[in-house]
């Protein structure tokens, strides 16, 4: 009951808080847009990957410490958990320096990842550093964190992020707006990155008074031993990770244009947005999971498992029709007309998408399960895949390549590997179910896309309200449509959801 409650109140402030935070980041957005140009938002999207790309000296060290809190915190082994900190944190200032150091070090070269003027742009080289700054002062007490997640709270981390988040981006839309001023634009972010790990320290020293007792204590050597196999796997995992999320837009800027740049990240702002939602959702319940399985068979786990992807499926069919008739419209609406990508990017864009989120069931109990080295080869795969075919096709077909090369990543090694380990390792099962389900939810989708493209296309956007009166009835009729889909195929999943949906309607008295 605890896990269920736990599980269901982080995903209520997950959902919350993205909700807002996707609101507040496309105005701020909107205003950086208009206030300094299109040069320079394509500058921060690049530089942003670049950083991203550098996160790849963390090597898995993180979650491979966060799956070994979750045996110690469930038994209240509090020796245990304080060593585990202390060596979290040991490790995470030295990976602070080293961020640091790349950073500076790559600074003098940072032009040569650009194509096209940027002549307008002013103190280049300075952007950068500030750039690097906040990413290695985020690793200084973040740790922290991460012991308030790994223990089914994560509601309180994303209260503080988002809570700080708002004030933050309040503050830079304010020096946009008045002084066109880049450089302080960022130094602002700094400050609140600092200041984020600085009250989560506080808050973790409250809630976890004891961890000042054992900083002298060790690590127990069976849980040192399965966290440096966990970390040898998760190597490769970022690796290839880092070489799928980070590089599109190194490509883009290399082969396209920096302004290209820009005008692709204002649809991935979208759909990363809900990407970063359903992420929160799922990573809410991975601790209250990983708890679970520290207890349980894997057949209970399986019988779990079956809810989450259903719920995954569920959600994830929704967003993307919803993206897929409406992202457009909004686009033309928010940024302007002349920001447009072609109808082909769009479909491939939501594939991807659609792609990369029904992995988050899988990934979700792999992490819980702490199923790291069997597939830790499968991200390498995944990252040669994505980078050879995006820089072989990226000159001919431009954005369209670079895609076409991120879902052939997922098409031709994800999509097989992380199924038939989890499956294996997890479940002792055969994966035939999954795959059979897998294909029956695409097609499903593809339907209800086209189905409720067809129905909406009568309704003409042009302003800010068409574009609401639009986005209610696609939602109204894509969520008639899957519902129908859902009782036909998974009633029993449905109706489980249904039940637990109603008893909460019944007990707040709605």
């Amino acid at each position: 009951m605890r896990r269920t409650r736990n599980s269901a109140i982080n995903a209520v402030a997950a959902t919350t808080a993205q909700t807002i935070n996707i609101i507040v980041t496309f105005v701020a957005r909107r205003i950086f847009l208009m206030m300094l140009g299109e040069t320079l938002l394509g500058v921060n999207s690049l530089f942003t990957q670049i950083l991203s790309m550098m996160s790849l000296v963390e090597l898995g060290i993180g979650p491979a410490i966060v799956y070994s809190l979750y045996r110690p915190l469930a038994e209240d082994d509090r020796e245990q958990i304080g060593a585990i900190m202390q060596l979290y944190r040991k490790i995470y200032t030295i990976l602070g320096f080293v961020i640091l150091g790349i950073g500076l070090a790559i600074t003098p070269f940072i032009k040569n990842f650009i194509t096209g003027d940027i002549s307008n742009v002013e103190n280049i080289y300075l952007i950068f550093i500030l750039f690097v700054l906040n990413s290695a002062f985020s690793y200084f007490n973040s740790y922290k964190q991460n012991l308030i997640i790994a223990d089914q709270k994560k509601y309180i981390t994303i209260i503080y992020h988002y809570g700080l988040y708002l004030v933050m981006n309040g503050l830079q839309i304010a020096v946009l707006l008045t002084t066109k001023n880049f450089i302080l634009y960022l130094i602002i972010q700094i400050i609140f990155t600092l200041l984020e790990n600085v009250l989560l320290s506080l808050k973790t020293k409250k809630m976890y008074p004891y961890l000042k007792e054992y900083k002298k204590s060790k690590v127990d050597n069976g849980i040192m031993k399965n966290m440096k196999r966990n970390v040898k796997a998760l190597v490769f995992h970022k690796v290839g990770g880092v070489c799928v999320s980070s590089t599109d837009t190194l490509i883009i800027s290399k082969f396209i244009g920096i302004v290209t740049v820009g005008m692709y990240t204002n649809y991935v702002y979208v759909t990363n947005s809900f990407s970063t939602l359903i992420t929160q959702l799922f990573s809410s319940i991975t601790s209250s999971v990983g708890n679970f399985n520290a207890q349980s068979t894997a057949e209970e786990s399986f019988g779990v498992f079956k809810k989450v992807y259903f719920f995954n499926y569920f959600l994830m069919s929704f967003i993307s029709v919803c993206v897929y008739c409406l992202i457009s419209d909004f686009i033309a609406v928010v940024f302007g007309e002349n920001m447009l990508l072609s109808q082909l990017v769009v479909i491939l864009l939501v594939l991807k998408f659609y792609m990369t989120g029904m992995r988050s069931s899988l990934l979700t109990f792999k992490e819980a399960m702490g199923i790291y080295h069997e597939d830790r080869f499968r991200p390498l795969a995944e990252g040669l895949v994505n980078l050879v075919v995006s820089i072989i096709l990226a000159p001919h077909l431009e954005l369209v390549g670079v895609l076409i090369g991120t879902i052939c990543s997922h098409l031709f090694v994800n999509m097989w590997i992380e199924p038939l380990v989890l499956y294996r390792k997890g479940f002792e099962r055969k994966t035939a179910s999954y795959f059979i389900s897998y294909s029956v939810y695409l097609v499903c989708l593809v339907a209800v896309c086209g189905l409720t493209m067809l129905l909406s296309s009568w309704i003409a956007v042009t302003s800010f309200w068409m574009l609401i009166v639009k986005a209610v009835f696609v939602g109204v009729v894509s969520l008639a449509l899957i519902v129908i889909v859902s009782l036909i195929l998974n009633k029993k999943e449905f109706l489980y959801y249904w039940d637990l949906f109603m008893k909460i309607v019944k007990r707040r008295g709605i």
